[in-house]
């Protein structure tokens, strides 16, 4: 019988992904969009800044800056938490409220990222390689060119062909409404 704790710990990972699956729903289209149009304006501002017609320094600059910000939204949109409601970048009344969302997220980001370099440095430590435990692409040697031959070919037309017994046409009829009977 299982614990008591371990059923409410199951009940609350239900409740999160419900919640997580519900946020996702609601609010893809709105990222969706959101995230188009930050990518347009971005290639706009690239092309911008790839063109030899800007000469103005400062103007330089301020596109540099906006190029960082797109980015810097386009990660926030990506990077969002699935279990909060949505906090729009582009159309909010409180960009304040959007910078201490940001950094809060920009946090988890990097918890998450220290934690998968962890645990990947964890399983080298312990001498877990996926590549060595992978028989996918393990050299055969000599009884998977055996089993290569001794596979039958399908459908290659020549005389050792297996495929199957041909069908005699001679008994094959057509019925009173057009359908084949055998």
């Amino acid at each position: 019988m299982r614990s008591l704790e371990e059923l409410k710990s199951r009940q609350q990972d239900n409740v999160q992904k419900e919640k997580e699956i519900k946020f996702s729903k609601k609010y893809h289209m709105v990222k969706f969009i959101e995230r188009q149009k930050l990518e347009r304006k971005l290639s706009t501002v690239e092309k911008w800044l790839a063109s030899d017609k800007n000469d103005d320094a400062g103007e330089r600059d301020k596109m540099v800056q906006q190029r960082e910000r797109i980015v810097a939204d386009i990660e926030y949109i990506k990077n969002f938490p699935r279990d909060r409601k949505y906090v729009s970048v582009i159309k909010t009344q409180d960009r304040a409220a959007v910078e201490a969302i940001r950094r809060d997220i920009q946090k988890s980001v990097e918890k998450k990222a220290l934690e998968k370099a962890r645990r990947s440095s964890d399983d080298e430590a312990d001498g877990r390689d996926d590549e060595d435990e992978d028989d996918f692409f393990a050299d055969g040697g000599e009884d998977s060119d055996a089993r290569q031959e001794a596979r039958p070919s399908r459908g290659g037309g020549g005389d050792d062909d297996v495929g199957g017994d041909e069908v005699d046409t001679s008994e094959v009829g057509g019925g009173d409404d057009g359908t084949l009977v055998l």
